[in-house]
């Protein structure tokens, strides 16, 4: 309801979430530290979660600027990347206690 209250920064990876990319096996040329994460309150299995998105930002910037406006009535960079589907390296979700959780594409 209040979305204009929500967050829509694009982050650096948490530790816990830079460990679990490092696991995924990456593609070849792509660096943790160049990775941008955008996050969006949601809930899996009847738990509260954050849901996760991973991109190049560096891509993104180049081809697909409008990925770091906010979203006219979400306020989330997270939902332009559903216009994007080719930047998200891996997404996933992030549980209440800290565990991550990464899907591969």
């Amino acid at each position: 309801m209040f979305y204009f209250l929500r967050r829509s920064d694009v982050r650096k990876p948490s530790d816990a979430l830079r460990h679990a990319l490092e696991a995924s096996d990456l593609p070849d040329g792509i660096e943790v530290a160049t990775l941008g994460v955008v996050e969006s309150r949601g809930s899996y299995a009847g738990r509260g979660v954050t849901y996760f998105r991973v991109f190049d930002q560096t891509r993104a910037a180049d081809e697909y600027a409008d990925v770091f406006r906010k979203h006219l009535f979400t306020g989330h960079a997270y939902d332009n990347l559903n216009a994007h589907p080719q930047l998200v390296l891996r997404d996933g979700f992030r549980e209440q206690d800290g565990a991550v959780v990464v899907h591969q594409h």
